[in-house]
């Protein structure tokens, strides 16, 4: 599943960047690196997507290309 396919409100952590390498560090260096936590803020269809990093007051507008390179998986509830 990609960042770009969830829901609002949905809170996820960071699996993989398919992507080439140089758009995989650019993502890493702004805070998309493998196991960040995620929440997805806001999608509408006219916006960029309103990603919020977990533990954070940190927030960023992401555009849907580059949302559909993140792979995501689903917290587990403990």
């Amino acid at each position: 599943m990609t960042l770009a396919e969830l829901k609002t409100g949905q809170k996820v952590q960071v699996s993989a960047l398919d992507t080439d390498p140089v758009t995989q560090e650019r993502l890493r260096a702004i805070g998309f690196g493998r196991g960040r936590i995620l929440t997805l803020l806001q999608k509408d269809p006219h916006r960029p997507l309103l990603v919020g990093f977990y533990g954070t007051d940190s927030r960023i507008a992401l555009g849907l290309e580059l949302a559909q390179v993140i792979r995501v998986t689903f917290l587990e509830h403990r």
